[in-house]
């Protein structure tokens, strides 16, 4: 979990539950859980995000069967070949903050 507290939004990263012990609550319990900490921590929304694949489809159940609504996105990639994000001169873009982190990056524009 993370707390964006610039947007009040808290954010969940991934829950997973062992196949084994899969559809009694244990996901349910970890998500409500989760929402109960964000929203004393302050935070009005949250957030999770998983695949549309017929593979993440219990995932989308246990988000929906404890209140997340879909928000449709689209999102587009390009493959950039050998470039990186630091050549393109975007770490330092005036109004967006980047974190690097490992081999991903996130922004945030302000």
């Amino acid at each position: 979990m993370k707390l964006h507290v610039w947007d009040s939004m808290g954010e969940i990263y991934m829950v997973a539950v062992d196949p084994d012990f899969q559809g009694r609550g244990i996901g349910s319990a970890l998500i409500e859980f989760a929402l109960a900490w964000m929203k004393d921590a302050g935070m009005s929304v949250a957030m999770v995000e998983t695949g549309g694949d017929p593979g993440h489809e219990r995932a989308r159940h246990t988000y929906e069967k404890v209140g997340f609504e879909l928000f449709p996105v689209a999102r587009y990639f390009k493959k950039l070949g050998s470039a990186d994000v630091k050549s393109q001169g975007l770490l330092g873009y005036r109004g967006a903050i980047a974190i690097a982190q490992s081999s991903h990056v996130w922004f945030h524009v302000i």
